[in-house]
């Protein structure tokens, strides 16, 4: 299952074309998108932090 069809089960609509923004720096993620790509792709979203 692709990444943008979890997402939206959790509510979070970003299509194929926004996350290929979000990837390549040309847009800004928001919290609650980077929250749902943690849970989606895995990530701990306290270790996350820590990196940033």
């Amino acid at each position: 299952m692709e990444v943008s069809h979890k997402l939206k089960l959790l509510g979070i609509e970003l299509d194929r074309f926004e996350l290929y923004k979000i990837e390549t720096a040309k847009t800004s993620v928001n919290d609650f998108e980077l929250i749902g790509l943690c849970i989606v792709l895995d990530i701990d979203f306290e270790e996350l932090k820590k990196l940033i």
